[in-house]
């Protein structure tokens, strides 16, 4: 079960209201069911008494898939690790991410939060165009600022999915500037000294499509 090992124990209601509808209680994880070597999907709430949460299985996938929606999983990297991103369905600015431990034992990421989803991706527009976060700008201005609201590890069990951060993309401050339209989140490739271009990304990465209202 995931175990959440926080660097401050006075970050844990912060974190709790920061990860939305995860929890760290141990007795709020269920794992859905799946095929032998498929990672399984975890479903907690902090916020829901133990009777009340989704057994394991088809009702547990349903809840937590309707309050955040369907992640989009990226490559796994070297590690056995990959990440994903969901786009919550009642608003698709308010992104989460997920990590899915693919590998036999447990691992454990080091998680900023508020500033984790904004460290694993980025944003393109309808014209195929990497947009600058508030990271890009204030690096451009000399000024690098990581804000964590709190900071801890997430500890994932082998062959396990769980939702690990959750934040509105939709600020201008710290994340982006999104008017209305389509827009498609990526796992990071750039790096701290790479800038956004003019020049349409050919073709854009992988990643998850988002329509903005």
């Amino acid at each position: 079960m995931p175990v959440f090992l926080l660097v401050n124990l006075s970050f844990v209601l912060i974190m709790l209201g920061q990860l939305g509808a995860s929890g760290v209680r141990q007795s709020h994880l269920n794992v859905t069911d799946s095929k032998p070597g498929q990672s399984r999907l975890a479903c907690y709430d902090n916020r829901t008494p133990d009777s009340l949460l989704p057994p394991p299985g088809p009702e547990c996938l349903k809840k937590e898939l309707g309050q955040r929606g369907q992640p989009f999983m990226f490559s796994a990297h070297n590690d056995g690790s990959a990440f994903g991103v969901s786009s919550a369905p009642d608003k698709a600015s308010k992104l989460t991410l997920w990590i899915d431990n693919q590998t036999d034992k447990a691992k454990s990421f080091f998680l900023c939060c508020t500033a984790a989803l904004l460290s694993h991706i980025d944003v393109y527009d309808g014209e195929g165009h990497r947009l600058m976060s508030g990271e890009d700008l204030n690096r451009e201005g000399g000024v690098t600022v990581v804000e964590c609201s709190c900071a801890g590890n997430v500890v994932v069990p082998p062959h396990t999915i769980v939702p690990v951060d959750s934040t509105d993309i939709a600020d201008p401050i710290h994340f982006y500037v999104l008017p209305p339209g389509k827009y498609v989140i990526t796992e990071k490739t750039s790096t701290k000294d790479s800038n956004p271009t003019q020049e349409a990304a050919s073709p854009i990465p992988p990643g998850l499509a988002i329509s903005v209202r």
